[in-house]
């Protein structure tokens, strides 16, 4: 049976390795995009790795206030907060910024990547689907339109431990 130590070792590891190997690109079939870059984070649990929160990078600086927790859908998830930041981080209160971060609960089902619990191993890629639902609005005054497209997250980033 594996350690705590261990288990957050091969978590972290684990979450590097999905790092390196992510090659997968924003995915918007037909016309040009606002969106840039779709990123993944994860965090060490006690009980393994879990995917908890997506940050979406635009073109431009989006308007905080107007945000709401229906302004995207992330597949599989329940979103627990959604903000403008100035950096692809999540953090305690939003403010204007290029990038949207959507919180998700550590709690789905979907939410496990990795955990090993005696001869049971659980791993999964650090893959997130996210569709910007309903219109947001720049600082600057433009409106980007809600669409059924998903965008695929290309890079995964290690928040650390729980």
């Amino acid at each position: 049976m594996h350690s705590r130590r261990d288990l957050l070792a091969i978590s972290i590891g684990a979450a590097a390795a999905m790092l390196l190997a992510s090659g997968a690109v924003v995915q918007a079939a037909g016309k040009a995009t606002h969106i840039k870059n779709v990123t993944a984070f994860t965090m060490a649990f006690g009980d393994g790795l879990r995917l908890t929160a997506v940050a979406v990078e635009y073109d431009q600086a989006i308007d905080n206030s107007k945000l709401s927790l229906s302004t995207f859908s992330v597949g599989g998830r329940t979103i627990t907060k959604v903000y403008a930041n100035t950096a692809a981080t999540p953090a305690e209160k939003g403010k204007n910024g290029r990038f949207v971060i959507i919180d998700l609960s550590p709690d789905d089902a979907n939410a496990l990547l990795y955990a090993a619990n005696g001869q049971n191993v659980i791993q999964k890629e650090a893959k997130v689907s996210v569709i910007q639902t309903r219109s947001i609005s720049t600082t600057s005054g433009d409106t980007y339109a809600g669409s059924t497209r998903a965008m695929a997250n290309r890079s995964v980033v290690n928040l650390g431990l729980m």
